[in-house]
């Protein structure tokens, strides 16, 4: 006579144990999770890319008008500058980073306008000659001037910071210190 034997409760009691099956629900649901973390990582990929490629590349090269008028008057072009980001006297500023420190969001019109021996921030604008223009100041009409930058026309949120990237048409970078008409 064989006698069979019967797994399960009697391999339980002495300490043997199965490895539990997966349930429907558990499949559905461990797939789930799969689906939604692939999601969230392909938006962040996208996402989070573009924004890292803001500015030119080292390599690039384009160039960009650009005019320095104060109180109205046009200042004298700047002279030839060094860098890779620079002019040539010539009212445009030649825009091709040599090295990751002038590429990227580091291609500023600050660093512009350092190579010119000028400074910028976002309050006030100082010329090779030393003369300083800061927000507050009076204009030679009695008008208070402001400092302001213009890209193609539209006036910016950042002037120190504005990072100079290639478009379709050669850009126009437009520093004014300007009177502001009283509302």
């Amino acid at each position: 006579m064989v006698i069979l034997r019967r797994e399960g409760r009697e391999d339980r009691r002495r300490g043997e144990r199965r490895a539990p099956k997966l349930s429907r629900r558990g499949l559905i649901i461990g797939s789930i999770v799969v689906v939604a973390i692939g999601a969230v990582s392909a938006m962040l990929i996208l996402f989070t890319g573009s924004e890292a490629q803001i500015g030119p590349n080292v390599g690039d090269h384009f160039h960009a008008k650009y005019a320095v008028r104060v109180c109205g008057e046009k200042i004298t072009d700047f002279p030839y500058s060094s860098g890779g980001i620079h002019t040539h006297g010539d009212g445009v500023i030649h825009i091709h980073p040599t090295h990751v420190r002038e590429a990227g969001s580091n291609a500023t019109i600050a660093r512009f306008m350092a190579g010119t021996g000028s400074k910028i921030t976002e309050n006030f604008l100082i010329l090779p000659t030393g003369e300083k223009y800061e927000t507050g100041q009076p204009c030679p009409d009695g008008k208070i001037g402001q400092l302001l930058l213009k890209a193609d026309g539209v006036a910016q949120n950042q002037i120190a910071g504005y990072v100079l990237s290639e478009s379709e048409t050669e850009q126009t970078i437009e520093i004014l210190f300007e009177s502001v008409e009283e509302e």
